[in-house]
This record gives structure tokens, sequence and C-alpha cells, in this order.
């Protein structure tokens, strides 16, 4: 039928129009991880240029030998010691920063009236703040590249009435993660080197940058529409150079780093380098760090077999054998939605698998049962759906002159940049200012790992 209100009578209008108050999000604004995980990390205000700590790197097992009682003379000459070995890891601090925007005209005129949704500046700051925690926690997990995920290597862009359809790699090798990119994203293509690629408009004419419209987990599918360098709206007709394999970036990342020789993930780019470098064991280097060995981070591949307590048996053995069993104390496991729902179907019959809260944020949720310690299964989007991630609790501190944890966040959180009594400044134009006001925000981040050996990580699987 062809409806009709009520105000299409001929008195209809005389009923008023009822607004409620405030405005509903539609979009994920949570950040669990910045409260769960970095904060719980995070050992103190650090606004220094870098931050240096020891690592002992081996103890010299030829510096003893056994003796037979009955020798004498030079053949009872004491073993040569080479000395323990230790190294100076020096993690330069990443600075962050974040614009909040607003019209002057459009606040003045909500400050003097009651009849508003909210206040606009209030609406700004607070997605600023959102978007601020949602950064870090998706770096968390990165490698330092500023990859935020990687185009599938067969399955070409599509495109239809100005939008192109882009596939996300979901590989165990594959660079970043779907669950990095967001909704409201403003993105770049990049080739593994580095290079820029572009779609095109019908002029043609290259679009440098991207806006996100649907990010699609299930289909591992990304549609985006085209943006010149303005920010203006600029009409995909072609794919151009953006190709299979390729790289995605934000669109303000100042270096692209070339993914497949990076002589250093610690200092590769802008972006702090997160668990993805500091739990691997493949030789890269991190902050001068070569990641393997004893040095490196504790891995188990489960052969793409399916996700099960034998594999968590597995790289919880791997990680007491290298660190030490008694040292650090474990009590979660993070690792996708997807994941977790997989992995409590497919295991709750286990009776290593218990019912148990979480004694900090009182939560409840099922616990796997290791030896003498529980690991809470925790849901984090931003895990990669091909790991898992344990981050053990502190150590007992100062055990053999030791820092109490295996990986620290060390920065700032945002805090509003103020010259004298001045947060606020109106946006300079062409031709004098605008009334467009901006608001400035600050922080520095970085990741250190101080015994990667105990970040643990399960790859490789099926689920």
């Amino acid at each position: 039928m062809s409806f009709s209100n009520v105000d299409s009578l001929s008195l209809g209008s005389l009923l008023q129009i009822m607004f409620s108050k405030g405005l509903t999000s539609q979009v994920n604004r949570e950040s669990a991880e910045f409260d769960n995980i970095l904060m719980k990390l995070d050992q103190g205000s650090d606004t220094s240029r870098e931050h240096r700590y020891q690592i002992l790197k081996s103890l010299d097992f030829g510096r003893v030998k056994w003796q037979n009682p009955g020798t004498s003379g030079a053949s009872r000459t004491f073993p040569t010691s080479l000395g323990a070995s230790i190294q100076e890891v020096t993690v330069k601090m990443k600075e962050i920063q974040s614009t909040v925007s607003f019209d002057w005209n459009l606040y003045d005129r909500i400050l003097k009236t009651p009849l508003k949704y909210a206040s606009n500046i209030d609406i700004e700051v607070q997605a600023a703040l959102d978007v601020n925690k949602i950064e870090l926690c998706r770096r968390l997990f990165g490698d330092g590249t500023g990859v935020l995920a990687e185009l599938h290597a067969s399955t070409v862009p599509t495109i239809s009435t100005g939008v192109m359809t882009v596939t996300v790699a979901s590989l165990t090798g594959s660079k970043g993660f779907i669950g990095w990119v967001q909704p409201s994203d403003i993105i770049q293509f990049a080739a593994a080197d580095g290079t820029l690629h572009y779609a095109t408009t019908s002029a043609p004419a290259n679009i440098p940058y991207y806006l996100v419209t649907e990010v699609n987990r299930e289909a591992n599918t990304l549609k985006v529409t085209g943006l010149n360098s303005s920010l203006a709206a600029a009409t995909i007709n072609a794919v151009g150079t953006v190709a299979v394999g390729d790289m995605i970036y934000s669109y303000n990342q100042g270096t692209i780093a070339n993914v497949g020789s990076v002589s250093d993930y610690g200092v590769a780019t802008e972006i702090m380098a997160g668990l993805a470098s500091w739990s691997e064991d493949d030789g890269r280097t991190l902050f001068g760090v070569t990641m393997a060995g004893a040095l490196g981070g504790t891995r188990h591949d489960n052969a793409a077999a399916t996700l099960d307590t034998d594999a968590i048996e597995a790289l919880m053995n791997k990680g007491a054998l290298k660190v030490g069993d008694s040292k650090y104390k474990y009590n979660q496991m993070l690792m996708g939605h997807e994941v977790h729902s997989a992995f409590i179907d497919a295991n709750e019959a286990d009776r290593r698998f218990i019912d148990a809260v979480d004694p900090k944020r009182g939560s409840k949720g099922f616990a796997y049962k290791y030896r003498n310690q529980e690991l809470m299964c925790v849901n984090s989007r931003f895990v990669p759906l091909q790991r898992v991630y344990f981050i053990p609790a502190s150590a007992a501190a100062g055990e053999h002159g030791e820092s109490g944890y295996a990986v620290e966040f060390r920065g700032t959180q945002f805090e509003q940049i103020k010259l004298g009594s001045t947060d606020q400044w109106f946006k300079p134009g062409s031709s004098g200012n605008t009334q467009q006001v901006e608001q400035y925000f600050n922080a520095y981040a970085s990741i250190l790992g101080k015994q990667p050996g105990a970040i643990l990580c399960l790859e490789n699987f099926s689920y």
C-alpha cells in the first residue's frame, strides 16, 4: 500500500514530533584490550627518546667439566670460560597524534539551546578517544610494518557502481588481519616492495586513498570507495594497478616499508612493533635483537590440524622448557571470537576445562587447567584467526635481578596538547581562519619484550 502519515490530514500537523535525547552508535567502539592487556602491561609514563634494558643471552655451559681424580699435572687444567653473554636492547619510543575537529558556529548554537540531541564537541572528543584506543589495540598485535591486511594471492579485486571489493588473505603467513581494518578507515594499497598502487577514475586519474564502507570477516572481503588527495569522493572506474597480494595501509602512514626485506622491524616505520614480531622466532631483527633461539618468542605450529588441548599442552610445555616452569604464571589465552566458539564446542567435554571467574573483571567463562595454572579463554577481535596468544603475568620481581614482566607497554595515554591555557585553535584557511575549531592529542607508545621466549603463540590450525 501507499503509506500516508497522520500529518497528511488537514490538521495533522497539530501533532508535535517527539525527539529522543542522545544518539545510538552503529559501530563497534569497544577496546577491551586497552584496559585488559595494555594497561596491565603498563609500566608507567615514559616520554623518553628511547628505553634501554639488558638481556642475558647465554650462561656459557662450556665453563664446567668433570675431572678424573687420579690424574695430575697438565691434564688437570680448569675449563676455559667464555663468560656469560649479555646485550643491551634499545627500544625507540613511537609517537601518535590525533585531531578533533568541530564547527564553532554549530557549537555556539548548541550551547545556547536545550533543543539538541547532543553536543558536537562531546561527540567528536569521545569518538577520538575511542579511535585512539582502538588504534593502540590493533597495533598491539601488529609487526611494526603498519600493514593492516594483505590482499588474497589469487582473487582479483572487482568493481560495481564505483565500489571496489577486495578479498583479504587469511593464511598463517599472511600479513595483517581483516579484523584490524575498521569501517570508516581510510586506506591505501601498496605492493610488497612498498610501491603504491592505485585504482583509477574514468578520466583516467589515479585514486590515492579509499574509504572502507564494509568489513565482512566471514567472507574476508572489504568494500571501499575512492577518495582524492583532498579526501573528497572520487568514483572508482577501474582496478588500475591494485593487484592480488597487495598490502593495505592507513592512508596517513608516513613510511611504507618493503615487507619482503625489513632490516629491523623495530624501526622499519613510525608504528610500534607489537606481538606479531615480539613472539616470532624466525630470525628477524627487532631493535637489534635476533629473534631466534633463546632470544626468540615461543611458537607452536599446529600443521593446520584442528585446534585442541594437545596443541595447548605442546605450546605450554615449550614455553616452560624455554624460560622455566616457575618463573611466569599465565592466566589467559587470547583468541578470536570464531576460534573461541569452535574451540570450546569441540573440547568442553575435556576435564581440563573448568568454569572460572576472572578475579580482576568478575566475568565468568571457560578456563583451561594447565598444571597449577588456569588459562581463561578471552575473546579479542584483533587477534588474527590463525593465532592464539598467551601473555604471562608478572614474574617474581627481583629474581636474579630481573624485571618482573616478560613484555611491557611503555608510553603515555593520549593527552590534549596545550600551549599555556590554550587548547583549541581555529583552523587556518587560504584567506584567513575558518570557523572550524581543532583540538590535538598526543601520546607515546612502544612494546618492550623483556623476555620474548615467555610470549607464547599458537599458529597454523583449523577450527
